[in-house]
């Protein structure tokens, strides 16, 4: 066997393996989104509550207190905190639970938030706001965008989102450049899954259908029929968190590697 044949049979493996990814694990648990952060912890929000599992988490949630009274509308973690968004305020914190909150005012009634290396975005319907990290001054700045593009994720260094009309687009982290098309993603998307750009991206189809994109192909990474809720993915430890429409066995909550060994296959 020459050396071509061997290596585009090696190549067809891996891609093969690739595709497959590895299986979800269930932990038990019934929340509405799960984020995992860089200091070992995952936090969620569920029945307008906050939570927290140490990993690996097995399960054993405990409930955070809340710094507001108001409604909680998002969670979100990076490299060293946790984000919490309620109807009057946003909060942050040490991510591994270790601090107090601190309170910060909000320039609109933001409904999510988005985090990159240098901002936390937050999105008021049509209208965005960027407060540059760590968030403590408040000082959030209005931002401009035309086209008017729903953020559904970033990466440390670019936003990804959608169209109205469901087109996958990118920009950097602040925005300084005009969205762009991202071309893997062909058809209507609810969301782009940017955090581990440098690893994939995901996305979430019109059909609720998960693809997997990498090197220009795209492959469905498959969810054991259950709907996405909510997906996230810590770009640190390369785990990727889901939480499902209607509950499995233990509860709605999964994660798994986006790591790949090749070691078996080489």
């Amino acid at each position: 066997m020459d050396y071509d044949s061997l290596t585009d049979q090696v190549n067809t493996e891996i891609s093969s393996h690739v595709s497959k990814g590895t299986d979800w694990n269930a932990v038990p648990g019934g929340l509405e989104k799960v984020s995992g952060s860089a200091k070992g912890f995952a936090w969620g929000m569920g029945s307008g509550n906050l939570w927290i599992c140490q990993l690996p988490c097995g399960g054993n949630w405990t409930q955070v207190k809340s710094p507001s009274d108001s409604t909680l509308r998002d969670v979100i973690t990076d490299d060293n905190n946790v984000y919490a968004l309620f109807q009057d305020i946003l909060a942050i914190k040490s991510s591994d639970n270790t601090d107090e909150w601190i309170n910060i005012k909000l320039p609109d009634s933001i409904g999510k938030i988005i985090s990159t290396s240098s901002y936390i975005w937050g999105q008021a319907g049509d209208k965005k706001y960027k407060l540059p990290k760590p968030g403590m001054t408040g000082n959030w700045i209005p931002v401009t965008d035309e086209l008017n593009v729903t953020i559904t994720s970033a990466s440390s260094s670019h936003l990804y989102g959608v169209t109205s009309d469901g087109k996958a687009m990118v920009t950097d982290e602040s925005m300084q450049t005009s969205w762009s098309v991202v071309p893997e993603f062909g058809g209507k998307y609810k969301a782009i899954l940017g955090d581990a750009d440098n690893t994939a991206i995901y996305g979430i189809s019109g059909d609720n259908s998960l693809q997997r994109c990498l090197n220009g192909k795209c492959q469905g990474v498959d969810t054991k029929g259950y709907t996405p809720q909510n997906i996230t993915i810590n770009p640190t430890d390369k785990q990727m968190w889901m939480t499902t429409t209607s509950p499995g066995k233990s509860g709605n909550i999964f994660n798994q590697s986006l790591a790949t060994d090749y070691t078996d296959i080489l």
